[in-house]
């Protein structure tokens, strides 16, 4: 069966049926696609957002990191039941000041479930800062006008980290690359999320790309369309490759359209994992409720006074 059969096949899957195996069984008939493969090397930083539920302190690394293998009973936008996933966002590899605070805003953005609105909404978050200490390689969801045309999340990984395979190919190969490529990250990038089983395509891929010994996927950002990156890693690569260095709990909060991230306490990690957080000192990171809530404020009215 030719690729294109195999993938108007893929397409025309009722998901709300769990068609798990025939998906397998379709992506093993399509074989590999991706636009390219990313090494992510030594010293680069990884971070990822969670949620501080009725905002208890995280008292171990354990804790901020991927979910346990036996809590991961769904289907996700990068993880099965089966296999579960450490989510994050790679810090780019040049970055400008005020990046960080973005990819801070694109993991909350990811993980919470609250909207921006109008009215005051506030929740308690933690962040944390891995850093790699061996290098691994994910494979890139993206388009090869994405790529092609210079999209700044893509470049700003550096031109040392970017393995292109769609450069050398037959026609044929080239035809097939850019529809499959096109599907996956359309399914990557679903906003329209009915349940677990609009995830099957993006997940099952993910998982098809773990069996070829990549560690796992960097994918467009479905909260801000582009605006960043994701990274979802396989356990067994976060385990030997990375280490946590930092965690900053911190209150986001959001009004009128504008978030802002307060930073409250902050630790590393002791020999162990534990986690000990320790109030900021430095005013410049931590401002207080009252004072958020101006800067947000003094924001709305600078932005409103510019149109």
């Amino acid at each position: 069966m030719s690729f294109k059969s195999s993938l108007k096949n893929l397409k025309k899957l009722n998901l709300s049926f769990y068609p798990i195996e025939e998906i397998r069984h379709l992506i093993d008939e399509i074989g590999f696609a991706g636009t390219a493969t990313i090494i992510i090397l030594p010293g680069d930083y990884i971070m990822r957002a969670r949620r501080n539920v009725d905002n208890q302190s995280f008292k171990n690394t354990k804790e901020i990191s991927y979910k346990p293998a036996h809590l991961n009973d769904n289907f996700y936008r990068a993880s099965t039941p089966k296999t579960t996933m450490f989510y994050g966002s790679v810090i780019p590899h040049q970055f400008q000041i005020g990046d960080i605070d973005r990819l801070k805003l694109s993991t909350f953005f990811e993980t919470s479930t609250i909207k921006v609105s109008n009215s005051l909404v506030e929740e308690s978050f933690t962040f944390g800062l891995w850093q790699v200490i061996e290098s691994f390689q994910v494979v890139l969801i993206a388009t090869r006008e994405d790529f092609m045309e210079g999209n700044p999340h893509i470049h700003n990984l550096g031109q040392d980290k970017v393995y292109v395979v769609f450069n050398n190919l037959t026609e044929e190969q080239k035809e097939k690359n850019n529809e499959l490529s096109k599907f996956y990250t359309s399914e990557f990038l679903k906003t329209q999320i009915q349940a677990e089983y609009s995830y099957l395509h993006a997940a099952l891929f993910t998982e098809y790309i773990l069996s070829k010994k990549f560690s796992g996927v960097y994918y467009p950002s479905t909260r801000t369309e582009y605006g960043s990156f994701n990274i979802a890693i396989h356990p067994e690569t976060v385990n030997s490759c990375m280490n946590l260095v930092k965690a900053i709990e911190c209150t986001v909060y959001i009004k009128n359209g504008i978030a802002l991230i307060d930073n409250k306490l902050e630790c590393k990690p002791d020999s162990n994992g534990n986690l000990m957080f320790k109030p900021l000192k430095n005013s410049n990171e931590h401002f207080g409720r009252e004072k958020s809530l101006e800067i947000i404020d003094r924001l709305r009215s600078t932005s409103i006074n510019s149109k």
